[in-house]
């Protein structure tokens, strides 16, 4: 990494909090979607809520909460996954479209009908946008992936879990 970013990144990261929007929540609905040891699990639709603070213009703590149904294709089993992230969030412009991406820690929990709970944790990164409507409206679309490793009480396993998020949030 060059001095110029990483002092771009410790300027942003130091800037005071009066430059801060504050908080914003959302809500939305997400597509998730497995690969790798749960392939066999069919996308889903679930919701998600969504908290962040604002500490500067470009950089924001980021929590979210969500959760999705899904089929089992293999024992014909219904599945719920849920989740929780916690992380950054980089925004990389200003204006009425603000493109950014994210990172952090996910705890994720998927139970198939009662006979199988798997659990684990893991990493997220996103990329998206908020598309302003008014000062503390927007509308934000995004598109993430969780990197996680999971374990039942016989196996481990590696999951990718994908969303394709659509949220309305609110800053105040």
């Amino acid at each position: 990494m060059n001095i110029k970013a990483l002092l771009w990144i410790s300027l942003m990261l130091i800037s005071p909090v009066a430059m801060a929007s504050g908080w914003q929540i959302g809500g939305g609905v997400a597509l998730v979607n497995f690969d790798d040891d749960l392939e066999d699990v069919d996308s889903g639709i679930g919701g998600v809520f969504s908290a962040a603070y604002q500490h500067n213009r470009h950089f924001a703590f980021d929590f979210a909460v969500g959760g999705s149904v899904h089929e089992e294709d293999r024992a014909n089993e219904d599945a719920v996954y849920s989740f929780v992230l916690a992380g950054g969030k980089l925004t990389l412009g200003e204006g009425d479209t603000r493109p950014y991406i994210a990172f952090g820690i996910s705890f994720n929990y998927i139970d198939f009908d009662e006979f199988q709970e798997i659990d684990g944790d893991g990493t997220y990164f996103a990329i998206g946008a908020d598309f302003l409507i008014r000062d503390s409206h927007s509308v934000n679309i995004s598109f993430r992936s969780n990197q996680w490793d999971g374990e039942d009480d016989e196996s481990d396993y590696d999951v990718d879990s994908e969303y394709l998020l659509a949220a309305y949030n609110f800053r105040f």
